[in-house]
Parts: C-alpha cells; sequence; structure tokens
C-alpha cells in the first residue's frame, strides 16, 4: 500500500468510568503511520452510544475524532477506511455485517471487562486473555471457521493520557471517608436490571431468589461496617442504562446503608486504586481487582442462583490456574465449590464469616506471582500497552487482506439504511 493505512475505530460502548478509551488506540495507529478515524457511535446505532457533544469532550481534542448517528453515516466512513475495528457488544451486529460486506478487514477487540464475547463473523476477534479467548473459540469457531481468535490484552483499563487520577486523601474527603480506615469495594449486579434478569430465568423461583440476593447485599454491607472499614459501592454499568432502570430505582436500595458511599462512575481509577479488597457475589469484578494487583473476596458464590449454562460457558475457558481463592492454590486442597468465576487472588468465605475475614485481614495474598500468573491468565499483560499490540496485529493483517465486495450480502444489508432514511 502506497499510502498510510486508513483505520476506522468506532466505539460503541460509552461506558462513564472510562469512555473514551479508543483514544488510546487511535494513538497507537498514528504512532505506527496509520491514518485512524475514531468514530462515536450514537444512541441510534448502539444503546449504550454516545451524545453528539461528545466529540468536544477534552479527552478527543487533537484526535480526529466524528460523531455518527446513522447506517448511512457509517457506511460513508466504513468506505473510505482500510479496516475497521469495533469492541466486542452485541449491537454490533449490522456494523460488523456491512463492514464485511464492503470488502473491508473488519476487527472486533476486547474494550470492556468482564467477560462477555459477542462476535459477528469478522475476520479476527482480539480478546483480553487467554481464558477469555478459548471460551470465544468455543463458542464462535463452529459459526466462523476462518476467524482468527488472538489474545493481545485490552484497551478497557488503558486511560488517556490527560487523566489525573486524586491521591487517597483527597479521594477520602471526597466521599467523606476516614482515610485512618482501610477501604473495601462492593461490588453488586443492578437492582432493577438483575432482579428482571432472574425472574426471565428462573419464572417459579426469581422472586425468591431475588430476595435471596437483597439479603446478601445487606449482610455485606453490614460485615463491611462491623469490621471497620470504609465501604463503597460500585453500581454496574447497567444502574446506569436509561433504557433499563431508573437512577432513583438503584439508589434507593442503597440508602438503607448510610455508611456506605455509591461511587461515582467518574472515580471508578481513583477508587481501583486506592482500595484495599473487593468483595462480591457473582460479579466478575475480581477481573478488575487482579489487574490493578487487588485482593477479591467472593461471598457464598458457592450458593448463588445462576442459570447453569453461564457456569458452562465458563468451564468453556478451561482455566489453567488452580480452581478458587488463591490462598488455597498452594494448599493442596481442591476447591470443589461450584463458582461463577474460576480462580482468583484473594479468599472466599460465607457471609456470616466475612466480618472476621475483614477485620483479620485473612483476604490479602503476599505472593506477588499469584498476581502475575492471574493476570497472564486473564488480561495477557497488564502493561497499558493493548492499545498499541491491537494496532500492530491490525497492521500486519491488512498487509495481506485482498478486498472483496460481497454484492449479495450488501444488497441484503441496504433496506436498513434505507428504513432508517425513512424514519428519520
Amino acid at each position: 500500500m502506497s499510502r498510510a493505512p486508513r483505520i476506522l475505530i468506532i466505539a460503541t460502548k460509552n461506558i462513564r468510568e472510562n469512555p473514551f478509551r479508543e483514544v488510546r488506540l487511535a494513538g497507537a495507529f498514528a504512532a505506527s503511520g496509520a491514518e485512524p478515524v475514531l468514530a462515536l457511535a450514537g444512541k441510534r446505532l448502539s444503546t449504550f452510544g454516545y451524545a453528539a457533544g461528545d466529540v468536544d469532550a477534552p479527552p478527543l481534542r487533537g484526535v480526529h475524532a466524528v460523531y455518527t448517528n446513522s447506517v448511512g453515516e457509517y457506511r460513508r466512513l466504513a468506505r473510505r477506511a482500510d479496516a475497521v475495528l469495533l469492541g466486542c457488544w452485541r449491537d454490533n451486529k449490522m456494523l460488523v455485517r456491512l463492514a464485511m460486506a464492503l470488502g473491508k478487514l473488519v476487527i472486533e477487540y476486547d474494550s470492556v471487562s468482564g467477560l462477555d464475547d459477542w462476535s459477528f463473523g469478522s475476520h479476527a476477534l482480539l480478546l483480553k486473555g487467554d481464558f477469555l479467548r478459548r471460551i470465544s473459540e468455543a463458542n464462535y469457531r463452529p459459526l466462523y471457521p476462518e476467524m482468527r481468535f488472538e489474545a493481545p490484552g485490552s484497551i478497557a483499563h488503558e486511560l488517556p493520557a490527560s487523566e489525573q487520577i486524586p491521591d487517597r486523601e483527597a479521594f477520602c474527603a471526597r466521599y467523606s471517608l476516614d482515610p485512618t480506615r482501610r477501604i473495601a469495594v462492593f461490588f453488586p449486579k443492578g437492582i432493577k436490571v438483575f432482579e428482571d434478569k432472574l425472574r426471565m430465568w428462573f419464572p417459579d423461583r426469581g422472586e425468591a431468589y431475588n430476595a435471596w440476593y437483597l439479603e446478601r447485599y445487606a449482610a455485606i454491607c453490614s460485615a463491611a461496617r462491623e469490621a471497620g472499614m470504609n465501604l463503597i459501592v460500585k453500581l454496574h454499568p447497567s444502574a446506569y442504562a436509561s433504557y433499563r432502570t431508573r437512577r432513583d430505582v438503584e439508589y434507593r436500595f442503597w440508602e438503607r446503608f448510610p455508611w456506605a458511599r455509591i461511587l461515582e462512575p467518574e472515580d471508578t481509577y481513583a477508587c481501583y486504586r486506592h482500595a484495599d479488597v473487593g468483595l462480591s457475589i457473582v460479579s466478575h469484578s475480581a477481573l478488575d481487582f487482579g489487574y490493578f494487583r487487588k485482593p477479591f473476596v467472593y461471598v457464598d458464590a458457592d450458593r448463588a442462583p445462576l442459570p447453569a449454562r453461564i457456569e458452562e460457558n465458563i468451564r468453556k475457558g478451561r482455566c489453567t490456574l488452580p480452581k478458587g481463592p488463591s490462598l488455597l492454590w498452594e494448599s493442596g486442597r481442591a476447591y470443589d465449590r461450584p463458582v461463577h468465576f474460576p480462580s482468583w487472588v484473594g479468599a472466599a468465605c460465607r457471609a456470616d464469616e466475612l466480618a472476621d475475614l475483614l477485620a483479620s485481614g485473612g483476604y490479602e495474598d503476599p505472593d506477588p506471582e499469584h498476581y502475575d500468573r492471574f493476570i497472564a491468565e486473564f488480561w495477557h499483560r497488564a502493561d497499558g500497552k493493548a492499545a498499541e499490540r491491537i494496532a500492530a496485529y491490525t497492521l500486519t493483517a491488512l498487509e495481506g487482506h485482498r478486498p472483496r465486495l460481497r454484492v449479495r450480502d450488501l444488497a441484503r444489508l441496504t433496506w436498513r439504511i434505507w428504513r432508517e432514511r425513512v424514519r428519520a
């Protein structure tokens, strides 16, 4: 290619804690000599999309960023590109299929935390680590036999260079925390969204299962207080998704625990830096705490009602670490409890044991190698260079790509563009 390759990066999931993850990715392409265009998808293209004014936000200054909120606009951007990159997200099906029909090199990459592995038949799926790569390959290789599956890491926690993290004293003052006490962070599911899911998963028992979770939430909050710890509640991203719930519904439950502080999404990375331990029942946020080399405690996770298919999907990852909490890895004892996250750095306990565990510091793992092994399995690396690896993979793949317009597929997608114009 005689000219610099043109790379369209379309961000479709606006996560308030790190909404401009793709700024790092665009910068990595620019540093490699490519011409990146960063497009923010509006809510007509993605339910978690951006607002038009987001292209004027400070992290995007100096970046060639555009806002697109229609299929037609997206198609025009994709036509001018040599490669199209999108995060792994369920709303991206039409965007992936359209770029493929246009003959572009299309790559889906891991842009958020958790274990979601959505894919819609692109040329390559780039995951955060080998554990998720194995899950995705088991799920999608039968559907897309020619797709490549790689694990260069994730941009989920790679912040724009302009991001400033306040020190512990400032963070504690912002949330009226006692700076002499340790900080526990609790990761619940969204109150309304999770209740709806439980009723859908278990039509006959969903209400009772929801009550079980709420009882455990209360017990965890009380245990942190009893242990003399500061408590921060980090709400699930779905709690801010207006199409699924309302802010007042989510906050109303936590008002019962006035000693708990609700974390604002914009303070997530200050929280990760200054926290001492993470707590949850079934959240996959052990991923995040392990990335930042902090311990995590699962409470009654083996008793938590969840559909069997979630545990089945976890098994596809064939975790190479010993099962369960790292504090038992060297004990020689098998951890045979059925949990919904296979292995983590930290501990596990019952709700009525949590206060003593927190007070004693029994969740701490002093072995740095345990964090090294965890990061290698689930994140590949936590070195802040996943964007560079994704860019390098893309540019290498582009050298061997031969554009081929898929006329029949493009014709099938044309009706979508026409329908959108009619609605507009």
